[in-house]
């Protein structure tokens, strides 16, 4: 869903816009939308890959976290996994420091996100955009415009990066 002129409309990845604003659904008023910083898509090799329908308009590769509760869980831990034929696969990255996403109902990772012991301090967590405050300590150590998120490799999975 993104917000155009107030109203909840219904958008599929591949339309979402750079400078959309999107819910997070954050539970505190003030950080319940952010603007679309940048979209990262990635081409799937092979034309599939595992996805979850978690909701009718929620579907998730099989690893990507989604919140329940207080916890991170990969969407294969919710839902059953699927192979689908897939062209690519999107990453979402917020403006400043909501980096979660609500997607039909579901809380979903957006990059910058820790989401907890389960899925450490990896590549994920760090940023390519810098807030709008310049002097941010959370970006001084998230903040590292050198990652391409569109061509992430298995070894940068191995990675663990700098608690914030």
């Amino acid at each position: 869903m993104v917000l155009i002129g107030g109203k909840e409309m219904p958008r599929l990845m591949e339309e979402l816009r750079v400078g959309d604003e999107v819910l997070t659904g954050s539970p505190c008023p003030s950080q319940r939308q952010r603007r679309v910083g940048r979209i990262w898509r990635s081409v799937v090799p092979g034309g599939k890959t595992e996805v979850v329908q978690l909701s009718s308009d929620c579907r998730l590769t099989s690893n990507h976290p989604a919140i329940t509760g207080d916890r991170w869980l990969p969407a294969a831990s919710l839902g059953l996994p699927v192979l689908s034929p897939e062209e690519f696969v999107y990453g979402i990255e917020l403006e400043g420091h909501v980096d979660t996403i609500l997607i039909g109902g579901v809380v979903c990772a957006g990059l910058g996100v820790y989401c907890g012991p389960d899925f450490g301090w990896n590549v994920y967590t760090r940023k390519a955009i810098h807030c709008e405050d310049l002097s941010c300590n959370k970006c001084k150590i998230a903040f590292d415009p050198s990652i391409d998120f569109n061509s992430i490799k298995a070894s940068d999975l191995g990675e663990m990066y700098t608690p914030y």
